[in-house]
This record gives structure tokens, sequence and C-alpha cells, in this order.
């Protein structure tokens, strides 16, 4: 008996820590709840069409899931009522592009092709189209697809042939006004749309008011069941563990609860459905190969289901009950255990009574062979264990052996039920013999001699326990009881093969034949069942088959091929016939050649044959009785040599002078074979062992015997290889190779200008001549010698390479004179006359300096390094330094020409240890630089103690940005003791509002140390006062700065005026006064650059009024402006300070087409043979210079006239007119109608354009010749 201890709260770790998670179960388990809940996109309600001309026909589709889901680009589609194959589909609509449907939510897509009476008028569609002809109201198809044109669901209604299972009800007829709807499955058919089980007649229902939704309709998510109390978990002391809930109230209605279990509180999973609302406990005996396991602690928690189609299943229990398991009661003895004898061979039946055990996981048999029995598991019992059940049969035993069996019973915590205590025995016979073959298994096949027949039994299914087949034939037809015993036993057949020829038979005699199957127990059954399992047949002699391989191949050397084929497989045959001929369609009848070669012969050479013509071969069968089978397939051949000639042997022998060598003569016997053709020579400066070499340099005919190579390098060997070639072309394979080195006998000549120096580094000389001049073109290289006495002969390298013209020798000691001699040297080993030369080699050691001393001063910034030099071997000292003392020698950061012994390090870093060395070094030249060897270093830690002057010109104004003071001042450039300040870091500011009390602090320039202003902002109307002080990188500040002040207001004041009042709106009259706007502002900063611009409504610059600067303070002022030619409307009137916005106002035009164009002209039109000119006009504000120009109607320039200021000036200019009672100045300038080149212009329309002095007015000038 199980016993469990109840641990609410502990988390003990199981003994064997098994978790089974019985997938199965969860899956069956959700498709129970979820059997027809759709998890893909849904078409959810179709309209085809209502009795009115205006239908609102549609299709709906539903997104059932609970994530939201990209739809686009798909497509829905209609198929009419007798298709719906993919091929017939039509896109009724495309869904755009970046179209999600959330979870719950429905996509609503129309039709609005009102011209066949279906247009919708529902309103609140996500996408509409024309639909053509639309949606049969009798039957049709509708489907949607994805990107992938993958099919996601499909309706069909009424008379649709290729619905999902059965169509969905037509509503056309009952409701024409309705609609069909997807059913959600509930107790209110109306009122979702998620329901899919893949049959539209079962899914859909008609509606006879119609509901289309859309992405505007939201989707109310149903609230899940509240979460059950779990009461109590407990050992029932039976083997289960009991768990007790208490559902709470809900106004749903419940379907059932979840156990889960796991094995620590944080980790449990879904483990029982219980489907019964009512249930309200569960005994655990554990489910499936979920055990509940001896030892282990299981926790659970439990969960609410309700019958809604999603959000069904509410929250887990939030406190988790335990139990642990340590069950030590083993299942009862089994009883009623009984063996009987399958009598099919190798195998007994056994039984029981099934165990009580509510535990049970399996059952041990044990058995045991020979003639004793057994009463516990141990040495020679075989055991396995097996599922619960109540009979097995136990196989792979031994026919005529007694077996005897005992039995137990284990739970599912290992517990092991006594042996069973009866032993009961059997043994095993086989007497069921195999079956025969029955005929449609056998065929039959006439080997073609008369005498022999084939059978084969491929596709009969052999038992396992078979050991041979028996082969039995008679004349005659057996009849009852059909035992094969009375016919002629011909042969037994292995096991596995399944055909057999049977020989010696009478030709034309009818045979039956039967075939018997023979098992290991030499069961066989002869009397056959009937006669299906007979054949008959009779052997006749037939011309033998036609051969199948026949191949012919060239045998090589030449006017022979060699043709082969396989046996003929029949006994009778006796000899082949070969049939030739030199074209394809050879015969039997019709062929040039012919031979017959005996049997058993498969092959046979053709000779006597002309080499390059093809020929062509077929081939017969010929059996005892003179019958000549079919011709074979042709096979063909072309003969031809390809038989190499011999290979030959070569001598290389070496011409002496005259020639001055660089010649190899060749000399070889020619082979002795028929066809031979000529000769080829291949040959390389590198030789390879069974490898052709890389250059062929002769083809040479069949009458020579010998080769000259020359132009050859002296001294340097050759290798060669010489392959005849036949007349075929055919090449000898020889790779044997021959070589010779061609050799002359004259020196070269002497080596120039031999020198030799001393490279400086105390043991290095470096060896320098003149290289040989073109002429000795086969020298090989130098030969240099080195002697500690002039006439030394010690070796220092040999043969140099030809392009060299220079040596580095290293030497042993210095202070020392080494003696040096060169030869050159050929290829053919001849040799030079020498050349001499010698060397001192010095000593270039560097000596250390001494007295080596590191100082910081006060002020910081700097570090002063001094050192005596070394009295001698001293070209220059190094300055070494880091921030850390064990890389001290890594960076030189000075070098120093002696005499000097003191360094100033201008680049260190306040405050921070600074490690240095000092090095000497020397050379004779600078490509080889010797240090002293000390490794001493000094440190020095700079520090700044100085604090900076304060800056200077500190002054305070009126800043261009609102309610702002801008500061200004010029950087310090030295320290308080004079010295340089070259780390400068930044500025503090202290203001206040009173002389006395200046203790606010501006730190945002605290660290930017090239700043010289700063804009304080977000100030109020009150007087400020300023100090300033200058900080250093080491943070020392200088004193403050003189006191500065200002009272903080408007840097300028506008006032728009219109006939002297301020106004908001501008409406001229039109009669010549107070045309203009007049723009009044009051400036309080000197220095300063006024700039005022109007923009219309759409921030365009409509013109610039003022640009000035003004260098006094407390200056009024007024400008005009005229908004003569624009319409009317709002603009904005802009005033920048320095170039920055500073304030605007908007003002409206009204009446703006009652000013008078500031530019005209008199004539218009323009006749020049009456008027003789025509007055150009233009009006300005003050004299100004002024461009004209006139162009012709296709923009091509005609005249200009610059006019200077000076024109323009009041009564004395020349175009001067008068000036109006607004102060504008009218001037006049007049065109006698010709070009620049003085010649009249044609009749036309003319443009002219008048820019400058605030004017840009064009005009339109009709002149007429």
């Amino acid at each position: 008996m199980r016993k469990f201890a109840k641990h609410k709260g502990k988390r003990q770790v199981a003994h064997y820590g098994l978790l089974f998670v019985i997938c199965a179960f969860v899956v069956s388990h959700f498709s129970f709840l979820y059997a027809a809940w759709a998890d893909h996109i849904v078409i959810s309600e179709i309209a085809t069409g209502a009795s009115d001309s205006a239908s609102d026909e549609f299709i709906e589709l539903y997104n059932p899931t609970s994530e939201t889901v990209n739809i686009s680009g798909w497509k829905i589609q209609y198929s009419v009522w007798d298709k719906g194959t993919d091929a017939t589909f039509t896109t009724k609509q495309e869904i755009p592009a970046n179209t999600n449907l959330p979870a719950y939510r429905y996509y609503l897509a129309a039709s609005n092709s009102t011209a066949y009476g279906h247009g919708y008028d529902g309103g609140d569609e996500d996408v509409i189209n024309n639909w053509g002809w639309g949606l049969a109201a009798d039957g049709g198809h509708v489907r949607i697809i994805d990107g992938s044109s993958f099919e996601k669901d499909r309706v069909g209604w009424g008379t649709a042939v290729t619905p999902e299972v059965s169509a969905a009800p037509a509503h056309g007829s009952t409701d024409p006004d309705g609609s069909i709807e997807r059913n959600p499955g509930d107790s209110d058919p109306h009122a979702g749309n998620g329901e899919d089980s893949d049959n539209n007649g079962a899914d859909f229902i008609v509606r006879n008011n119609r509901d289309p939704q859309s992405l505007s309709d939201g989707a109310v998510e149903p609230a899940p069941p509240p979460v059950p109390a779990l009461d109590s978990v407990t050992d029932n002391s039976d083997g289960s563990i009991q768990v007790s809930w208490t559902p709470d109230s809900f106004e749903g209605t419940y379907s059932g609860y979840n156990i889960y279990r796991g094995l620590t509180d944080g980790n449990v999973s879904l483990y029982k459905n219980i489907s019964d609302s009512t249930t309200l406990t569960y005994a655990d005996w554990g489910e499936g190969a979920e055990e509940v396991v001896q030892g282990t602690t299981y926790y659970y928690k439990v969960s609410a289901e309700s019958t809604g189609a999603r959000n069904n299943e509410s929250a887990l229990s939030d406190d988790g009950y335990d139990a642990f398991s340590i069950d030590i009661t083993a299942p009862p003895m089994l009883t009623g255990l009984t063996v009987l004898d399958t009598k099919q061979g190798r195998s007994v039946h056994l039984s029981w009574v099934p165990s009580s055990s509510q535990d049970l996981s399996n059952y041990k048999i044990g058995y045991k062979n020979g003639f004793f029995g057994f009463a516990v598991w141990g040495a020679g019992v075989s055991t396995y264990t097996i599922d619960k059940c109540s009979y097995t049969v136990v196989e792979g035993l031994s026919n005529g052996t007694p077996y005897y069996f005992r039995m137990s019973a284990i739970d599912w915590n290992g517990n092991e039920s006594p042996i069973s205590a009866t032993v009961v025995s059997a043994t095993p016979t086989d007497t069921v013999p195999p079956q025969p073959v029955e005929m449609s298994y056998i065929t039959v096949t006439n080997e073609g001699s008369g005498s022999v027949l084939n059978l084969s039994w491929a596709g009969y299914p052999e038992p396992s326990d078979l050991a041979n087949y028996r082969v039995y034939y008679s004349t005659y037809e057996l009849s009852l009881p059909y035992d094969v015993h009375t016919s002629t036993f011909f042969a037994a057949v292995p096991s596995g093969v399944k055909n057999r020829s049977v020989t010696g038979l009478t030709k034309g005699v009818t045979y039956y034949f039967a075939i018997t199957g023979v098992d290991d127990s030499d069961n066989e059954k002869n009397e056959l069942p009937g006669p299906s399992y007979f054949i008959s047949a009779f052997a006749t002699d037939l011309p033998p088959q036609r051969l199948t391989t026949l191949a012919a191949v060239n045998e090589g050397s030449g006017g022979k091929i060699d043709l082969s084929w396989t046996a003929s497989s029949e006994s009778d045959v006796s000899y082949y016939s070969v049939y030739r001929a030199n074209y394809a369609a050879v015969t039997k009848a019709d062929y040039q050649w012919k031979c017959n070669i005996s049997t058993p012969a498969v092959s046979r050479t053709v000779t006597g044959l002309t080499d390059g013509v093809t020929y062509y071969f077929g081939i017969t069968a010929v059996d005892g009785a003179s019958q000549e089978g079919v011709l074979s397939s042709t096979a063909s051949a072309i003969p031809y040599d390809t038989v190499p000639p011999s290979d030959v042997s070569v001598t290389v022998t070496r011409l002496l002078p005259p020639t001055n060598g660089g010649v190899l003569m060749l000399s070889w016997t020619k082979p002795e074979d028929a066809d031979f053709n000529g000769t080829k020579i291949y040959s390389s400066t590198g030789g390879t062992s069974g490898v052709i070499l890389s250059s062929l340099i002769a083809t040479l005919p069949k009458t020579t015997d010998y080769y000259c190579h020359s132009s050859l390098t002296n001294g340097l060997t050759y290798y060669y290889i010489i392959r005849p070639v036949d007349e075929t072309g055919n090449e000898s394979a020889s790779v044997a190779q021959y070589q010779g080195r061609p050799l002359d006998s004259n020196s070269p000549d002497a080596v120039d200008n031999f020198s030799a120096f001393d490279r400086g580094t105390g043991g290095a000389v470096q060896l320098l001549w003149t290289a040989l001049s073109p002429t000795e073109d086969d020298l090989r290289g130098y030969n240099i010698y080195r002697y500690s006495v002039s006439e030394g002969t010690e070796a220092l390298t040999l043969l140099l390479s030809t392009s060299a013209i220079s040596y580095s020798d290293t030497v042993l000691s210095t202070d020392t004179t080494y003696f040096y001699s060169i030869q050159a040297q050929d290829f053919s080993d001849n040799v030079s006359a020498l050349s001499r030369c010698e060397v001192f080699v010095k000593d270039v050691e560097a000596y250390p300096p001494e007295n080596i001393t590191a100082l910081a001063p006060a002020g910081g910034r700097i570090v002063e390094l001094n050192w005596d030099n070394p009295p001698d071997h001293l070209e220059g000292i190094r300055i070494y330094r880091s921030l850390s003392s064990t890389t001290v020698f890594g960076v030189i950061i000075s070098t120093l020409i002696p005499p000097t012994t003191f360094y100033r390090d201008l680049t260190v870093i306040n405050e921070t240890v600074h490690w240095y060395g000092v090095k000497a070094i020397n050379y004779l030249d600078y490509s080889h630089i010797f240090e002293s060897t000390n490794t001493d270093i000094y440190s020095a830690l700079p520090d700044d103690s100085l604090s900076p002057m304060p800056p200077g010109n500190f002054a305070v104004f009126l800043s261009t940005v609102p309610n702002a003071l801008v500061l200004k001042w010029s950087k310090p450039a030295e320290n308080e003791d004079g010295s340089s300040l070259v780390d400068l870091a930044g500025y503090r500011i202290y203001w206040g509002t009173s002389g006395d009390d200046i203790s606010n602090i501006i730190d945002e320039v605290l660290s930017s140390p090239e700043a010289e202003s700063h804009i304080f902002k977000g100030l109020g109307s009150a007087v400020y006062y300023f100090e300033i002080e200058a900080k250093d990188s080491s943070g020392n500040f200088s004193v403050p700065s003189g006191t500065v002040s200002k009272k903080c207001e408007s840097i300028i004041d506008v006032v728009t005026l219109s006939d002297d009042k301020e106004t908001d709106y501008f409406t001229p009259n039109g009669d010549g006064i107070a045309d203009s706007l007049n723009i009044n502002f009051t400036l309080k900063e000197s220095s300063t650059t006024v700039e005022i611009k109007v923009y219309n409504s759409i921030g365009g610059v409509v013109t610039e009024v003022l640009p000035d600067t003004y260098y006094a303070a407390v200056i009024s002022t007024s400008v005009k402006w005229s908004p003569r030619g624009i319409p009317d409307g709002v603009y904005r009137i802009k005033v920048y300070i320095n170039g920055d916005e500073y304030s605007s106002k908007s003002i409206t035009i009204q009446g703006s087409a009652q000013i008078p164009p500031a530019a005209n002209n008199y004539p218009n039109p323009f006749i020049m043979s009456r008027d003789g000119s025509t007055k150009i006009r233009w009006m300005m504000a003050s004299p100004s210079p002024v461009k004209i120009a006139v162009y012709d109607a296709v923009g091509r320039l005609v005249k200009t006239w610059k006019i200077s200021q000076t024109d323009v000036e009041e009564s004395t200019g020349q175009y001067w007119k008068s000036v109006n009672e607004d102060g504008g100045i009218w001037c006049e300038l007049p065109w006698d109608g010709r070009n620049g080149k003085g010649r009249k212009v044609g009749s036309g329309i003319y443009i002219c354009l008048i820019r400058g002095g605030g004017v840009d007015e064009k005009i339109k000038i009709a002149v007429i010749r």
C-alpha cells in the first residue's frame, strides 16, 4: 500500500527526479475544447444581393485568433456554382498593402458595381471595388488566399459543387435581404464568427437581417471564468493522491476543470482534464506514462473552464498544494497462470488473471528451458517485462524443448510482487506446414532448346521458417487428393531462391508443375488444396534468341578489330555467325564478309582490315538444328595503329673551341620499326625523373640521327628526352633523360673599383665594386676573400649573384685593418685575376651621460632635465619619457645635439608623475646608431600653483534675444607672475541684481577656454551686475574682473502706423496720400544691424524694406513701405537684429489695388511713325541706381539702360520728373523703339523690366511701326 505525507508549502527534491509530460493528453484535451474554433482568418458573412437595386453585396472576414495577422496582398476570389477549381476563381478584391487584422476583429470588403444592381450602401466598409456581375444568389464559391496563393478559407453555398464537405444554405430565395453567417458554436447562433469544422453546411446559418462588421467595430474580449479555490491535496493511503477544489460563482457556464501537476510549485503543467463540471475532486493514480513515483513530492494547481469558444480557461489557483510519495507496498502475487503450445513452432501462449493493483506498471515474465522448474529469478532464467495485459505469446523458443514459466507484477514505484506460486510448462512444437506456391505466383518460360523450361515464383511471400522448396512435375494432370508425392520430384531449391530450370524434358510434351515448401521442422503440405496450385507448359525447340551485347573496338596495332559478346543462355547453341560490311546497313542477306565461330568462344579478332575505314558488324547464334537467330544490333569500329615505335639510346657530347662553348651534340641509333617516321627532342634546364620535360625543341625526319643544340649557357646542365614517332603520329612514351653541360675556356675580366668601407657599427664592413660588362654573358658570380694580413686566403663567400655589386661583412674586432680580394667566375668555372682592397674598422661604442637630474619648477606644466655629457664617443643625446616607470625607454620625445646639457619639457600634465631616461648616441653614419646602455630613470611631479590673470575688456550689452543680456570679454594670456598662460580651462561668471550682492554663479563657460561671450537669458526688467574670473586646468581661479552692469530691456521698440495711427489693418484710399505704411522703431544699442522683411501667408519674402547698421544708441527712425502691386491678404512684418529674428507683427492689407502702379509707359500702344517715342515711367522712394531692360516676346534682349543715382536726383537728374505727396520720386525715360544697335524693332509686344532702388516692376509695351 502506498503512503503519502502532506507537505503544504515545502519544496522537496524527488528521489528519482522524474517529470512526465503527456503530450498526447495535452493535444487531445485542447482538441476537445476547441474542436471547431478556427486558428486562421475565416470568411464570416456573405451577402449575395438584396431585393432592391442597391443590394448591399459584401464579404466579411474575421480573425478568431489571439494574434494580429498581416493580410496585405491577400485576395478575395469568386467562382461560379459549377466550378470551384483553382483555375476558375477570379479576384474580386486584393487587400491593400500595410493592412493588419487585429485579434477578434472584422474586415469588410464590398462592391460598388451599381451598374449591375449590386452596389453596397451600408457604409463603414474597409475596402470597396467594382465586382462586375457580383455574387450569384442561388450558388457559388468564395475563398481567401494569402500572398503565396495559399488558400486560407473557402465557402460554397446553395448549388456550389466544391464547398468544404457540404454547401452552406443560400439566402437568396428565403431571405433576399439577409445573409449567410458563420456559426460561433454557442447558445447564440448570431453572436460571433469563429467556428470552423471545415464543413460549410455545418458552419453557416441564414440571417434574416444582415450584420456587416468592419475594422471600426470593436471586439469585446470575453472574460475568463474565475479562479477556483484549491482546498486540499491529501494521501488516500491506497496508492493515490486526492485533490479537492471549490469553484467560485460565475455568470457563465462551467464546462470542467484542469489539473496541473509538477515537481516544483513554480513549474507545473497540464496533467488531467475533468470534463464534468460537477466533479470537484480527483484521485491521482497516475495518467498514461506519468506515474506517481515513490519518494517524489508533487505540486498541484487547478483552473476552471467555461463553455465559451475562446478565453475560456481561468488562471491557475494561487496556492499550490503538495504531497510526498512514500509508496513501499508491492502488488499482490499473480494467480491463474497457464501456458499452451501454439502448434505454430517456437512459441507458446501464456495467460493469467490481471493484477488488482491500482498503480500497476507492467509484468515480469521469467522462463527457463530444460527438465526442471525454478523458484526464484536467477542464473539460467530469462526475463523480460510487458505492459498491462492478461496474455502474451512468448516467441523465439526452440521446438521440442520444454520451458517453465513464472510471473510477477511491478507497480509504478518499482515495487515487485512475490513470484507466482505456480510453475507452468509447455513444449513448443511446429505441426503446420508452409503453404504451397499458388499458380498465380509461378511463371514458366521456354528456354528454347526443346528440353528445358524455366520456372520462377518471385512474388511468393516466403515464411520465416522455410527451409527449402520442392519442385515436382508429371506428364498428366493430377486428380483428387492432388498428392504431389504421386508425381516426379525434380529438385529441392534453398529458401531465398525463387527460380529453377527444369531440364531433360521431351520436346512437345505437356508437363504439370507444382512447388511446395518445407519448413525447418520438415513439415510439407504434399496434398494441394486444388488445381490452382498446378501450372502446365511444354518445351519447344526455337531459333536462338537475339544477342544484345556485341562490342567492336580497335585492336591497336593497325588493320585489326576486336569483337566480343555475351554467350547465349540457350543450351543448344553450337556456333555464332559474324557478318561484316563497311556500310551501316549490314544484314544476313547483305554483307561483305562472314565467319562462323564455335561455342563456347565469346570473342574474335578480325584481321586484314584497312586503317581509317569504319567497319560494321552483326552476330547471330545458330543451334544444333541449324536454326539461326535474329541478327544483333550493329557494332562498329575503325582500325588504326596506336602502338608507338621503340625507344632509342642517346649520347650527349660537348663541342669545345673554336666554338667558345655553348653547344651540345646529341646522337642516337634509329629504331628498326617499319613505320618509324621521325624524332622529337624535349629539353629543360631542370630534370625530374619520370616526367616529360617542358619544352619541345626539335622535330626531325626519320633520316636524321643527331642534333646540335646551340646558344646554350656555359656551365649550366641541360636535360633531354628523345622520342621516336611513327607514321600514324604515335609517339614513344619514353621519359628516359640524358644530360650535358657546355663549357668554354675564356676567363672573365678582373673586377674594377673594388673598395671597402667601415659601416660604423663596430664590426661591419661594406664592400663595393663595379659589375662586369654585358659581354661576360656567362658570368656565374663573384668569389670574395678576407685576410687578417695582406696576402691571406680566408674565403668569405663563393659565387654571389651576378647582379651583386656589394657585400656586407661582419668582422670579429674593432680598431683593426682587414684585407679583401675578389675574383669573377663564369659557368665554365674559369676565374679572373684577383682585385684587392683594405679597410680600418673603428669602435663606435656610446658612453652614458652622468649627473642626470629631473626638476619640476613652480607654476607647473614644465619639467627641466640636466646632465653632464661623456668626454668622447658622443654624437647626440636622446630624451625618453613615460607615465609608467616600467615603459620609460619606449618613446623618444627629443634628440639633442652636443654640447647641449639641458632640456625643458613643456608638454607635461600637472599633478602627474613623469618618468625620464637620458641616453647618449654615437655613429659614423645615420643608418647605424648606437645608444649608451645606461637604464637609470628619473621622475618629476609638475604642479601648478599660479593663478591666471582675469579676463580683459569685460562688458555687458543688450541682446537681440528677448529678456537677455550679452556678456563679452577677451581671453587672458599670462599668469599672475607674468609667465605665459598655456592651460586656460574656462571662466566663472558671478551675477546679482545689487552691486552689493554678486554671488550667483553662471557655470556654462566653466569648461570653455575658447569662449569670449555668453548670452544670459530669462531675465526680468531690472539692472544686473556681473564679475568674471578665469580658470586654468589645475583649478586655479584669477581675481575677479571689475564689476559691469546693464538694465535688461528690449533692444528695439517697433510700431506700425497708417495715417499716423498704430494699426493692424492697412487700407489705402488710392489718393496718393498716406498710401504707404510707416514702420517706426527706437533702437537702444549701438553698432546694431536692423533688417525689416515682409512675408506672405506661406512664408515667402515679399520685400525687404530696410537693411542698415546703426552705430549710436537711442536712435528713433521711421521707414515707409507701400504694398503696391501685391494682392490683399494677411502679411507678417519681421524685424531682424544682427541677423537674428527679434520680433514680428501681423498686418492685413485691404484695397492694395487702389495704389497707383509704380511703373508704366505712355503712349501705349506706341506708334513709331506717329509718336516718335514712348515714355517709360517709374516711382522710387529715394534716388538710387536703376537698370532698365527691354525684351521681345520670346525673351531675347532688345536694349538696356544703366541709370546712376545722379541721373535721378531731385530737380537736377536728367530722368527726374516729380515728387508726389507721399514723398515718392517719379522718373521718366524716353524710348524711340530702336534696339541696342540703333535699328528699329518690329511690331509686337515687348516686356520692360525696371529693377533697383526698391523697384522691381514689369510692364508690357505694344509697338506698332
